[in-house]
Formats: structure tokens, C-alpha cells, sequence
């Protein structure tokens, strides 16, 4: 297989998490047809010129449509969108010109643009069909994601992968409510049964005492997303969980700073006391967590 012929196109500060959680599935599904810029250019290749090349190569385009997608500023407060030289736009532009597949997959929220909202090199993807994930049913827009990408570049989808009916989005009707998706499979047994819900986290160091404190969302979907109080201010953290049966949780995505700006975001954490409201235990780090359920 060619490197490159599936090109997600996201936008960092908008929906990494989500960006990294899908390139994991669909590399799982489609090994080696799928490109996702830092996890897919190798260490000294120009930026650039390995996105030009896998952007001529590929057949078919996620691009990734969060709620902040269409009105992210730049630092001097444009819009980013209504720059030509904007990363995101460039990448989508070029796919529309060349006619491959553009799947508008819209997460957290977000709905379609209206063509007006757009500059005229984007306008095209409005009259193309979008796809909803909705975080509570991921899995579910997931398998209907990958059964699109396999007709769209002629592969063969597991049939335990190919997606159950979901309500694609139409372009002019983006604003109207769905239809109720279908229930999602129960997960195992353990921490994972436990963990959905939203979550109020205290942290601490254990020489110094509480130091931050976290509120998440866990879906269970295994989606996470939620903010983070610490030294150097208020983070927003978002990404995918993963845990045992048993004790422990792994979580990975993306953190957005105003200082730092947006870094990769990972823990692991080992729990010593579990139950349905309160989750206490230690982190890699070495910091003591305490989770109590709030809604």
C-alpha cells in the first residue's frame, strides 16, 4: 500500500484529540493509507514538502470539522480560514481541486458551514455529503467512516467492522435534529463500566499537597475531553481512554495552553481504590489522583 492515500486534515487547537483517536482506528483498519502530519512524517523530511506529496497522492480526505473550526483567529485576530496561506485551507482547497474524496466529518458539536461562511476555494465542501460522529455513539461513526474510506479507496472492510446504518448529515439540512443512532454495545465489566460520566479530579504531589485539579467528561465511546488547573493555568484536554478490567486507565490526546500552546497530553494511572462514585490512585508521574463522580 502507498502511504498517504487517506489524508486527515484537522485543526490542532479544534479537534487533535479527535484527529489522534481516529488516525489510531484507521490505521488499525487501512495500515500504511493513512496520513496525519507529526505521526506520519519521518524525522528530518521538510514539513511541507511531505504534506505536498502525500496530498498529491491521496484519494480521499477527512477533514475534520470541530465547533471552533470555522472562527479560530490568528494572533493578530483574522480568522484563519480567510487566509490563503492558512495550512488547513491550502489542504483542502488542493483536494477539492483535484476531485478526491472530501468527507466532512463533523465532531464534538460542530455543524456544516454554509457556503457564505467560506471562502470561495472551500465553499465546494458544503455541497458535498458530511458525516456526523456523535461522542456518545464514536464507535458507531467510526465504522461508518471506514466502510466510505474502503469504497474509496477500493478495500476490503472486516465485516465486523462495516458500520451499522447511520444517519449521514445532508448539506442542506445540517441543522436539523438526527434520528436517535442505535444503542451503543455495553463495555466490559470493571473500570471501564465505571468511568463514563463526568468527573471532578483533585491532584497532588505527595511531598507538597494538592497542587491542580481536573473536570472531564469521560464518554463512553472512549472519548475524553475537559479542563486542567495547574502551574501554568488553565489547560483544555481532549483525546481517547483506554482502560483494563481491573485498575488501570490510559489516556492520550492533546493539551491547549495559552503559554505552552498545544502539546500532546498522556497519563496512566493506577487505581487503589475503585468505586461507583470515587476513583483514588497514582499516576506515572508519580502524583496522587482522587476522581469523585458529578453527574
Amino acid at each position: 500500500m502507498v502511504k498517504g492515500r487517506v489524508f486527515i486534515s484537522y485543526r490542532r487547537e479544534d479537534t487533535g484529540g479527535y484527529a489522534m483517536a481516529l488516525y489510531g482506528r484507521l490505521f488499525e483498519q487501512f495500515p500504511d493509507c493513512v496520513f496525519k502530519d507529526i505521526a506520519s512524517i519521518e524525522p528530518g523530511l521538510l514539513w511541507e514538502d511531505a504534506i505536498a506529496k502525500a496530498l498529491d497522492s491521496c484519494d480521499a480526505m477527512i477533514a475534520l470539522i470541530g465547533r471552533e473550526w470555522l472562527t479560530t483567529k490568528d494572533e493578530s485576530g483574522q480568522r484563519r480560514l480567510d487566509n490563503p496561506k492558512d495550512t488547513l485551507r491550502r489542504e483542502i482547497a488542493t483536494a477539492l481541486k483535484r476531485n478526491v474524496r472530501v468527507i466532512a466529518t463533523l465532531v464534538g458539536g460542530a455543524k456544516v458551514p454554509s457556503p457564505d461562511e467560506l471562502p470561495a476555494d472551500l465553499q465546494p465542501l458544503t455541497r458535498r455529503q458530511a458525516l456526523e460522529i456523535v461522542d456518545e455513539y464514536w464507535e458507531d461513526g467510526v465504522k461508518k467512516l471506514i466502510t466510505a474510506i474502503g469504497h474509496a479507496l477500493n478495500l476490503p472492510v472486516a465485516a465486523e467492522t462495516a458500520a451499522p446504518e447511520v444517519r449521514e448529515v445532508p448539506p442542506a439540512a445540517a441543522s436539523q435534529p438526527f434520528a436517535a443512532p442505535p444503542a451503543p454495545q455495553l463495555m466490559p465489566a470493571g473500570l471501564a463500566e465505571l468511568l463514563p460520566g463526568a468527573w471532578q479530579i483533585q491532584i497532588a504531589n505527595p511531598l507538597t499537597g494538592i497542587f491542580g485539579q481536573m473536570t472531564l467528561a469521560m464518554l463512553p465511546q472512549g472519548m475524553f475531553r475537559g479542563q486542567i488547573m495547574g502551574p501554568m493555568g488553565m489547560s483544555a484536554i481532549q483525546g481517547q481512554w483506554w482502560a483494563t478490567p481491573f485498575n488501570q486507565l490510559q489516556m492520550q490526546g492533546m493539551e491547549s495552553n495559552p503559554l505552552l500552546g498545544v502539546v500532546p497530553y498522556q497519563a496512566m494511572i493506577q487505581f487503589a481504590e475503585i468505586g461507583p462514585g470515587r476513583l483514588a490512585g497514582a499516576t506515572n508521574a508519580g502524583e496522587q489522583v482522587v476522581w469523585q463522580k458529578v453527574g
